[in-house]
């Protein structure tokens, strides 16, 4: 088990004093994991144990939606419908794929159960086989979200040349079940179009059970990392931005990998209020990581610091068993109360956040699994059960980020003082190309900024799912959406408050492309969720006609 060491001692008193005994589970929840973004209470919750019964289920209900961890903040996506015509289906209950993880050390790849967690699969290719053990080659921040959840949102680390999980770099098939019940097996190969759709799926074509991804042998990777303030990053970027377009004018494919080269694993950590970056860069290194394993002190024994997740109500059993095929009503379940401490003093937060995060980040020499930041188990509870809030993350393509965050600076520290709505750091990391029709880096490389709203929720002004009580964030994410023309990341906050209109085809050219996949896998529209963001809309006889 990882963890931040001493830190979590820091994590534990800080969850006593704002009362972090609190309720939350997930699962058994139709909500997110902080029991926000609430589905209709009429929604039922489908846990089959068998392939089969997964396919029975969506074959008989009429709305549904697969479901994982609830690691999301857009409620109308992840719901199946707003009444008890629909089943959100629990991907994490089922017994019989595969053993959940079957590692195949001849081809390099790894197949896994949708309903594992990126966690879990990081852990099992690390300790796996007589050698250095195995990895993905890039891999997120969270990682406690479900492998299917994580790829069918777009989920990324920091890697120009191994980009998101969804790529073809990484992602090499997936099993689904269709809106009709029947189990198929999709490739490049086999479905080119159906792939390219179903890589960044975001819940909309199906229930994808299983995934094999490729694999590398862990090797020793040194971690460095540098202070900085915001001005300092701006020019990195910048540099790069004026590199990439000089090549991209110059229609150059070299010197655009040598421009992106200079970004190749790096990310940064952005304590916004005291401008206070850490610039993270990593090296592979040609060893083994079995001589440099006894350097990871980031291990400790997480029995010092615990959070227990427990359900509060009574479970009611469907009553319509054959129709539904095991789904039950879910019960009411507690939710976090507002923590008005966070509410002021941003610069106490901040630093507090930068202590957490210090062993996270310390150089150094790892192994694979352990030199590239991810959220360790005792933060990933503080985040959980210390107080609600929002998270949104932006994709800027590659060719206006350093103008992006020139605006940023202007907002937050020279012409404004915007820095005063951020408590938790920013995350900058960078993903190349895809040709994925929903990818959030679609034709072009991006920089993601992941950005966090800890203040809405936490006061009694406005809609705090629209950033109301937090206008100085808010003002943030309008120019991230305004100015910057940035992409929005399917998985997170915004959706509602900030596309309450949205038109996929200004962001995405294979928008429609998309649309015919929807049409072709899901024809009655079973995945669509209560969301109206997908919407299709194409010419019949001459007349505009809606497949939404």
């Amino acid at each position: 088990m990882r963890s931040t060491g001493a830190c979590a001692v820091l994590l534990g008193t800080l969850l006593q004093y704002m009362g972090g005994n609190v309720e939350a589970v997930l699962p058994e929840s139709l909500t997110n994991f902080q029991n926000e973004h609430k589905c209709d209470p009429n929604v039922l919750l489908g846990e089959p144990r068998t392939v089969e019964g997964l396919q029975n289920m969506v074959r008989h209900a009429p709305k549904v939606r697969a479901v994982g961890s609830g690691h999301s903040w857009w409620g109308e996506n992840f719901c199946a419908s707003d009444d008890s015509m629909g089943v959100g289906i629990s991907m994490k209950e089922l017994d019989d794929v595969q053993s959940k993880i079957y590692v195949d050390e001849e081809s390099q790849t790894v197949t896994v159960a949708a309903g594992v967690t990126q966690r879990n699969l990081l852990d099992h290719l690390a300790n796996y086989g007589d050698g250095p053990g195995w990895t993905l080659p890039a891999f997120s921040w969270f990682i406690d979200q479900t492998i299917g959840g994580a790829v069918a949102t777009n989920t990324h680390g920091s890697s120009l040349e191994w980009n998101s999980l969804s790529s073809p770099e990484q992602l090499l098939s997936m099993r689904v079940v269709l809106a009709n019940g029947t189990l198929v097996d999709l490739s490049d190969e086999t479905h080119p179009h159906l792939m390219r759709a179903m890589r960044v799926n975001v819940g909309r074509l199906g229930a994808v059970t299983e995934l094999t991804f490729h694999i590398v042998p862990q090797q020793a990777i040194r971690r460095k990392q540098t202070q900085m303030n915001f001005k300092e990053l701006v020019q990195i970027v910048n540099d790069a931005q004026e590199k990439y377009n000089d090549a991209v004018e110059k229609d150059s494919e070299i010197m655009k990998l040598m421009a992106l080269n200079e970004l190749e694993m790096e990310e940064a950590l952005w304590f916004v209020p005291t401008d206070d970056v850490r610039y993270i860069e990593f090296e592979r290194l040609e060893v083994e990581p079995l001589s440099v394993s006894f350097n990871d002190f980031q291990t400790a024994n997480e029995d010092s610091f615990s959070t227990q997740a427990t359900m509060d109500g009574e479970q009611y059993i469907c009553t319509e068993p054959t129709l539904r095929g095991g789904s039950r009503r879910r019960g009411c379940h507690n939710k976090l109360p507002p923590r008005s401490g966070i509410t002021s003093n941003p610069e106490f937060w901040s630093n507090s956040y930068l202590t957490v995060l210090r062993d996270r980040i310390t150089p150094g020499t790892f192994a694979s699994r352990d030199s590239f930041l991810t959220m360790s188990e005792p933060l990933k509870a503080w985040h959980t059960f210390f107080n609600v809030y929002e998270q949104y993350e932006f994709a800027v393509p590659m060719s206006r980020a350093g103008d992006c965050l020139e605006s940023l600076n202007k907002v937050l520290y020279t012409e404004g003082d915007a820095r005063k709505g951020f408590r938790a750091p920013a995350l900058v990391r960078f993903i190349g190309a895809e040709d994925i029709y929903l990818s959030n880096s679609y034709g072009e490389p991006v920089m993601f900024v992941n950005i966090e709203d800890h203040i809405s929720h936490n006061t009694d002004i406005g809609n705090p799912y629209h950033g109301d009580g937090n206008p100085e964030f808010k003002r943030v994410v309008e120019t991230f959406l305004d100015t910057c023309q940035a992409r929005m990341h399917w998985g997170k906050s915004g959706w509602d408050g900030f596309q309450p209109c949205y038109d996929g085809t200004k962001d995405y050219p294979k928008w429609c492309d998309f649309g015919c996949a929807v049409k072709q896998l899901d024809p009655e529209n079973k995945f669509s969720g209560t969301s109206n963001v997908f919407e299709f809309r194409a010419l019949k006889n001459g007349q505009e006609v809606c497949f939404c």
